[in-house]
């Protein structure tokens, strides 16, 4: 064969390569959909009720769809349990089932399945008071039929149930509010217990947190026969998310592990597993800052049972907001020295050190500044740095009326001062001072009292729940949604959601 016929035959090889290639490329063009977006189909109502359906939570099967709400009666606002099921992919559902029943306002369902046994818990609230209760029952006939509501908890005020299974087992947990015996809001915890046969009974709560903070809204996973439970710790000053397991199908828990930064506010965090690693999410925000960030962290290595049971939810967040804000292992090209003057101290796990691009966070402890005692006061303090001498005022905020404890953060940046940001270089001293004869003018430094705040920044500021005040004509309340978040309203709308179980009520000092 000559050379030029070699060549046209590679020549014809590679153009016949392409032609095929070009072929599959069209084809596949042509088999394409016309529109590649998802669509969905027409709005169904599920409920067809006049009453105010609410609250619902949906699972699958694989095969079946199972659908769960609250449904109130429009008569006295007490609410049941509602259960409807599509066994055609959604096209049509079963005629809703009330598997509650119960003469209260039965709330906030949780649905599993677990292969064809359907397992609901539920918020009972007694009529007429503010106690409640865990509900549970089931279905092992795909929702035809389900067992008669059996009570869990056996508390004051419980609420946020969540379920799973093993193969023999089941595992429920929830948070219970105690009161003082004026009917103060005291504590939270979280609670567990278990069924061992099937959820004809269930062994007594063992309350997981144990501890001052209050505990809450806590979410569960399992693989095998280890089981894990998250759930968020708050006091006034901050929150965080906590972490505990068993080894042992639920007879003990390891303590409680924090798995999320302190220096902050972190909540409703959820938790999952793909049977070999577990995955937690929860929203984060900074001290006196309104924005909020999903911070995700997950288990080091292997979790099940035949792996090493001591590794621990990492603590290492992805997220590269978080990783800036708050810097504990700076490298020394990019220390900041921080310089404390009088009674200042400088927040961190190093005490002393922050980094270029990072976050610096103060606290000063003198009752000369607290000149307002029934107010929250906010003076200001003089920052600087020796690439910035003339430096930021900032406002430094009193925790709580009379405390005489105050905080502030600053953002330190490599870019002019302003605001809150400061300008440092890799090395920098960061100094703060302060006057502590400062002549106070009520309208030039009080910037804000307690009383024109909203009951969440009174809380944030140290403002205990028992001492929140609302605006006249407003009264507080508690929601019982998942941030439990205090709300001033209403007489009308208090007494409206306490009846349907949206919130309960506290005692406050006005």
């Amino acid at each position: 064969m000559s050379s030029n016929t070699y060549e046209l035959h590679n020549l014809s090889k590679i153009v016949l390569k392409y032609i095929l290639i070009l072929s599959v490329i069209f084809v596949g063009i042509a088999i394409l959909p016309a529109h590649a977006s998802t669509e969905f189909t027409p709005f169904q109502n599920i409920s067809n009720s006049p009453n105010d359906s609410v609250n619902p939570f949906v699972v699958t099967d694989g095969k079946n769809i199972f659908i769960t709400w609250s449904e109130f009666s429009n008569a006295n606002h007490s609410a049941d349990i509602h259960f409807s099921k599509s066994t055609d992919g959604g096209i049509t559902f079963s005629t809703p089932k009330n598997i509650s029943n119960q003469h209260g306002s039965s709330i906030a369902p949780f649905i599993h399945v677990d292969e064809s046994t359907i397992f609901i818990t539920w918020t009972y609230r007694y009529q007429d008071d503010h106690y409640s209760e865990i509900y549970f029952s089931k279905s092992t006939d795909g929702g035809i039929t389900f067992s008669d509501p059996q009570k869990i908890s056996d508390a004051t005020f419980s609420y946020s149930s969540r379920l799973v299974t093993d193969d023999k087992n089941i595992f429920v947990t929830w948070s219970d509010i105690t009161f003082s015996n004026e009917r103060h809001y005291e504590n939270m915890e979280v609670f567990f217990s278990k069924s061992t046969d099937g959820g004809v009974t269930f062994s007594s709560p063992m309350n997981l947190s144990n501890n001052k903070e209050f505990s809450s809204y806590s979410s569960i996973v399992t693989v095998g026969k280890d089981i894990f439970i998250t759930w968020t710790d708050s006091t006034t000053t901050g929150s965080w998310i906590v972490f505990s397991k068993s080894t042992d199908g639920g007879i003990t828990f390891s303590a409680p592990q924090k798995i999320s930064n302190e220096n902050g506010f972190s909540d409703a965090q959820s938790i999952i597993t793909d049977g070999k690693t577990v995955f937690t999410a929860w929203n984060y925000r900074l001290k006196m800052e309104s924005q909020y960030d999903i911070i995700f962290s997950k288990s080091k290595g292997m979790v099940n049972s035949t792996e090493n049971n001591s590794e621990k939810i990492s603590d290492d967040y992805i997220d590269s907001k978080i990783q800036s804000d708050i810097a504990n292992k700076p490298e020394p090209e990019n220390k900041i020295e921080l310089t404390p003057l009088k009674s200042l101290k400088w927040i961190d796990e190093n005490d002393a050190n922050y980094s270029v691009n990072g976050l610096g966070v103060f606290r000063l402890d003198n009752s000369e500044l607290n000149v307002n005692k029934e107010l929250i006061d906010i003076p200001v303090v003089h920052v600087w740095s020796d690439t910035d001498p003339k430096g930021i005022m900032v406002d430094v905020i009193e925790t709580g009326a009379d405390t005489g404890v105050f905080y502030a953060d600053i953002s330190l940046v490599t870019e002019p001062s302003s605001h809150l940001s400061l300008q440092v270089s890799n090395g920098d001293s960061v100094t703060v001072s302060f006057d502590d004869n400062q002549t106070f003018k009520l309208t030039d430094t009080v910037k804000i009292a307690s009383k024109n705040l909203s009951p969440l920044k009174q809380i944030e500021f140290g403002i205990s729940p028992d001492e929140i005040t609302c605006k006249e004509g407003l009264e507080l309340l508690i929601k019982t949604d998942h941030r439990h978040h205090p709300i001033c309203v209403t007489p009308d709308t208090k007494s409206k959601m306490i009846q349907r179980g949206l919130a309960m009520t506290i005692q406050t000092a006005n």
